[in-house]
């Protein structure tokens, strides 16, 4: 359903993706070793594949071939954008079935795959959309593929002594891994990771890392809390930190107050307005799209789009900046992520992966509101996933040592950075940030997934087994464990695995098994990347496994019953195995859940367990149905490659409009006809009237019916 665009340009890799021959199939496999992802397009007839240069696509690629073959299939419903040799966009696939067109050269962009994918033509050809697929019907061969990987990787480490102007300068070169200064850059793609900052005695950079000439600055009161504040913004404008009581934006001669009081407020409004106006922009460009956002505002606001993409970013955001938020409020889509964070000069490490997924960033105060006592939200009779009777609907996650309650924020996704647990959102660590960089290139071969239930009143959650790996284009490897010792569970801790999926009990001393209790610290390898511990209490031996190596993974933060926790457990595995983030998945798990805000993330929250087919996992939820009309939103939420700044296109009728994503859609109104065809594209979670359906669960044969009660 979601046809995602994250845009061009990327720097080669020392690993490129490669192509090959498919076995069982005419086609070909691209996989990408750095990701460790793996895509399939069918040819007719059997292809046959030599090397190609790069040179022959007009965006940057890694992998180039030349295919003998003048059919292809994309075995997703993605989108497709053609341009002629010189770059110019010739046409735009959204809402239209079929487009033919005449002998030419043509550079067809695939979008929806987890690697960016170009199609180059000398030929007439022909573009079908049909039976969740693309297909690419050329007169002429052969014809190349194109293949970059959404991978980044920052440039370099600067040194930063713990002093304002050290800070400063620091933060001041983020913006030195801008791929472009156009409008462009609001494409997630063409900013690049930013270079780390790592707490030195002394200022030293590396000589290749210089900030951008943007004649941009931002002025900031000297202390800690401001810098950090500043980062994601100071990254997005290549802007130059500058010392000053009065905080401020300076830029062509124009000066733009930001609010001492609410400081990180004014900066991250700033920073989602200038984004915006760069998206609207950039349908000037290479990207001359029918955008839903641009047509709103067409008429209520004087700017010459075509004038300003060509202006140096300087003047851009003077322009963008005069214009009064309240005019385009109502149009700009939610924001991804809120990061809270600590403001100790360890933390300084952070600010270059918060600034890269161009996080709102919001220093913490040194006291925390206290969290509302909650009663468990079940019958108290019903199994507890905890050992100690004690602590059986006695005491709830609000009054453990460490757990608070955070400010909330209206951004998608919401990360704490520093001590203690936030109820209700994620917990990120240093460690993890930079284990994401280090992650070692994947092989092609399955992934591995393993069950863990340690209790035979647990067992109906076991199912699990079933739903993991119930995908094609992905080979899973699922292993289910029963009662396992100390000694057992020690061997699965510490054999490779993708993910560990558990269940049983456990208790302050460790992860309870048939002859005791294991304590992670206690385990002297772990080599699992990712994880669910669905079990009471269970954070304290997540954060060991986080500290013991692993990516991320999900845990509680009290006493969870033992049906509600079977519900949770299996909406996560289904949401995991489409493609959904850890963050994400238990974002949607959670809404339908009333033991939902006993669950926390922590480590990497942005991990996958599976690529998801369609560019950005989304939900659809249904707010209300009268006679044969549907009224829906999409909810889109971040990947890799996909993040603020990306373009969605749902596939029914919207006049061939794209919209900003990730976040929550306008309203849509649809038939019953279109949405059965949505709900046809794959398995995907559909929210209605407070539950949560899976769209293969939805049809004429199902005992579950959308339909109005009217």
């Amino acid at each position: 359903m979601d046809r995602a665009s994250g845009s061009n340009n990327g720097h080669p890799s020392t690993v490129t993706p490669q192509v090959l021959p498919l076995d069982a199939a005419n086609g070909v496999a691209i996989l990408d070793p750095i990701e460790g992802s793996r895509f399939e397009i069918y040819t007719n007839p059997t292809a046959d594949l030599t090397d190609a240069a790069p040179s022959k696509f007009h965006f940057p690629v890694d992998t180039a071939v030349q295919i003998d073959a003048n059919e292809f299939t994309v075995p997703v419903t993605a989108n497709f954008l053609v341009r002629d040799e010189t770059g110019q966009l010739i046409t735009d696939c959204a809402d239209r079935e079929v487009v033919n067109l005449p002998k030419n050269e043509y550079h067809i962009e695939l979008t929806g795959a987890p690697m960016k994918l170009y199609v180059a033509v000398d030929s007439a050809v022909r573009l079908i959309e049909e039976n969740d697929a693309v297909v690419i019907d050329a007169q002429q061969s052969p014809c190349y593929l194109g293949v970059r990987s959404f991978h980044e990787k920052p440039a370099g480490t600067i040194d930063v002594p713990d002093t304002p102007s050290g800070l400063m300068d620091g933060v001041s070169l983020l913006g030195s891994a801008l791929k472009t200064l156009s409008p462009e850059r609001s494409f997630p793609t063409l900013r690049g990771h930013p270079p780390l900052l790592n707490p030195a005695s002394e200022f030293s950079k590396p000589s290749a890392i210089s900030s951008p000439d943007t004649d941009v600055q931002i002025v900031v009161p000297t202390e800690r809390q401001y810098i950090y504040g500043a980062a994601s913004l100071a990254y997005y404008l290549g802007a130059e930190l500058i010392p000053g009581k009065h905080p401020r934006i300076i830029t062509s001669g124009e000066e733009f107050e930001l609010s001492r009081s609410r400081f990180h407020q004014d900066v991250n409004e700033t920073l989602e307005q200038l984004l915006f106006f760069d998206c609207v922009a950039r349908t000037e460009g290479y990207y001359q799209v029918n955008l839903y956002e641009r047509n709103q505002l067409e008429s209520s606001l004087e700017l010459e789009y075509a004038a300003l993409y060509e202006q140096p970013l300087s003047e851009r955001t003077a322009a963008f900046l005069d214009v009064d938020r309240a005019k385009i409020s109502d149009y700009i889509p939610e924001w991804d992520l809120t990061a809270d964070i600590d403001p100790t000069y360890t933390n300084v490490q952070a600010l270059p992966f918060l600034a890269n997924n161009l996080s709102f960033i919001r220093v913490a105060g040194d006291t925390q509101d206290e969290p509302e006592a909650r009663e468990a939200p079940d019958d108290i009779s019903d199994l507890l996933r905890t050992t100690s009777d004690h602590q059986k609907g006695t005491e709830q996650a609000g009054h453990e040592p460490g757990i608070f309650t955070p400010e909330e924020t209206e951004s998608v996704e919401h990360v704490h950075i520093g001590d203690g647990y936030p109820l209700g959102s994620s917990k990120a660590t240093i460690e993890t940030f930079y284990r994401r960089l280090d992650q070692p290139e994947l092989p092609d071969d399955s992934i591995r997934v393993q069950v863990v239930c340690n209790d035979e009143q647990m067992r109906a959650e076991d199912a699990v087994e079933l739903i993991y790996g119930d995908r094609e284009l992905l080979d899973f490897d699922i292993t289910v464990h029963y009662n396992l010792t100390c000694s057992e569970l020690r061997a699965v801790l510490s054999s490779t695995t993708d993910f560990l999926h558990y269940i049983g009990h456990v208790d302050d001393e460790g992860i309870r098994c048939t002859d005791g209790v294991l304590d992670v610290q206690d385990v002297d390898e772990v080599r699992v990347d990712a994880f669910l511990l669905n079990a009471c209490r269970s954070y304290s031996q997540g954060m060991e496994l986080i500290n013991s190596g692993a990516l991320g993974g999900i845990v509680t933060l009290g006493d969870i019953s033992n049906m509600p926790a079977i519900s949770v457990g299996r909406t996560l595995a289904r949401l995991l195995n489409q493609g959904f983030p850890l963050r994400a998945a238990l974002l949607v798990a959670k809404e339908h859940s009333l033991s939902g805000y006993q669950y926390l993330v922590v480590g990497d929250g942005r991990l996958q367990l599976a690529q998801c087919i369609y560019g950005l996992p989304w939900t659809v939820d249904v707010e209300d149905i009268r006679a044969d009309q549907y009224e829906l939103f999409v909810r889109t939420y971040a990947v890799k490659g996909y993040g603020v700044g990306s373009l969605m296109s749902p596939d029914f009728d919207t006049g061939g409009e794209r919209y900003l994503r990730p976040g929550t859609s306008k309203q849509f109104s649809i038939d019953e006809t279109e949405l059965q065809e949505l709900l046809d594209e794959g398995n995907h979670p559909v929210q209605y009237d407070g539950s949560l359906y899976w769209s293969n669960d939805i049809d004429d044969g199902s005992s579950v019916q959308i339909r109005s009660q009217d």
